[in-house]
């Protein structure tokens, strides 16, 4: 799918370097047109004149104060009309975003629609699990890093653009939240003498994170890249704050068995399931034995016991699990693996 929207996106995050040295400058000083030089003495080497938006409102990065509320639901539909090659071109991504902070889990989906539509994307992170599915293929589960998310660089709110001076426009009320309103053209994203752009922002008077966004730009190669020329249209909204529920995970994306209520250093896919608990060997075991038979497993052979380990093995069909439970040096290690499934 050709994405237009590329060549604007990088050049609107490098953007957030002149506006910190603006701000540095002159916090105070009105948006318009602001002349800076490399000289030393400010009388040579190049000059670089940077058009701003005409109001007081700065957007560095469209994730703030996210991260403050409780769980919210972000969705994104980015749209292009126009031509590639002189070829309509159309097409629609949807990007919508559960995040749910108290519990650190995220869930992702991504659709297209109209020219090349892609396979749709579902991608979810619950603490240190990650699990993805492309299309139809089977869910891919790992083990990620939460410095390095990367469901967090397709974070819808962290698709926007950044925005150097958009100008007042009273205050409203979105979805029952106080919000500052705000407008701006291309100014604002720099794209002065590059495209024609409209749009408005909605920002939470409380919080300060982004509401709703709305975009529409117009333009041709010097916007888009070569041999492109049209519409983009981007629509966020921020919507369930404080009120997402995070639904299930896709069937196969997690060994169908439970976990113990105080389960803590989570692995958690397929055909492995892997935590900690602080309850005893024999507590473990006996919750195994209990709930188990819910989940539609039968206990085959064991429990087997000996110097505080206990391995049971459990069939549902033709498939086999061994739950192996050991104590480790603070706590009970709890180990569940499929290891036999019919072809």
């Amino acid at each position: 799918m050709i994405k237009p929207m590329k060549t604007i996106w990088h050049m609107s995050k490098l953007m957030i370097l002149f506006g910190l040295m603006i701000l540095l400058a002159s916090a105070c000083q009105p948006s318009g047109n602001v002349t800076t030089t490399d000289g030393a003495d400010g009388d040579q080497g190049s000059t670089l004149e940077l058009t701003l938006g005409t109001g007081p409102f700065f957007l560095a990065d469209g994730r703030v104060g996210l991260a403050d509320l409780s769980s919210y639901t972000a969705t994104l539909v980015r749209s292009f009309d126009g031509s590639l090659s002189g070829e309509p071109q159309q097409w629609t991504e949807t990007y919508v975003m559960r995040r749910d902070n108290e519990t650190a889990a995220s869930q992702m989906t991504i659709d297209t629609s109209g020219d090349n539509p892609q396979d749709p994307i579902f991608v979810a992170e619950i603490g240190e699990n990650g699990y993805t599915i492309s299309g139809t293929n089977d869910c891919l589960a790992e083990s990620v890093e939460t410095e390095i998310s990367s469901i967090e660089r397709i974070d819808p709110a962290g698709l926007l653009s950044v925005l150097l001076g958009a100008d007042e426009a009273g205050q409203e009320d979105i979805g029952g939240v106080l919000a500052d309103h705000y407008t701006f053209d291309e100014r604002a994203l720099g794209l002065f003498e590059m495209a024609e752009s409209t749009g408005e922002i909605w920002v939470a008077v409380d919080g300060g994170h982004v509401l709703k966004y709305v975009l529409t730009t117009a333009g041709e190669a010097d916007a888009f890249g070569e041999g492109i020329e049209g519409t983009l249209t981007w629509d966020y909204a921020l919507t369930e704050i404080s009120n997402t529920v995070l639904p299930a995970l896709p069937e196969g994306c997690q060994l169908n068995v439970p976990l113990l209520a105080d389960a803590t250093n989570v692995l958690h896919t397929p055909y492995w399931l892997a935590y900690a608990t602080t309850v005893s060997v024999a507590e473990a075991a006996s919750f195994y034995q209990e709930q188990l038979p819910g989940f539609g497993w039968t206990l085959q052979t064991g429990p087997f016991a000996a110097d505080a380990n206990t391995f049971m093995e459990f069939t549902q069909g033709d498939q086999t699990i061994g739950v192996h439970i050991s104590m480790g040096e603070a706590v009970t290690e709890v180990n569940i693996v499929l290891y036999s499934a019919g072809e």
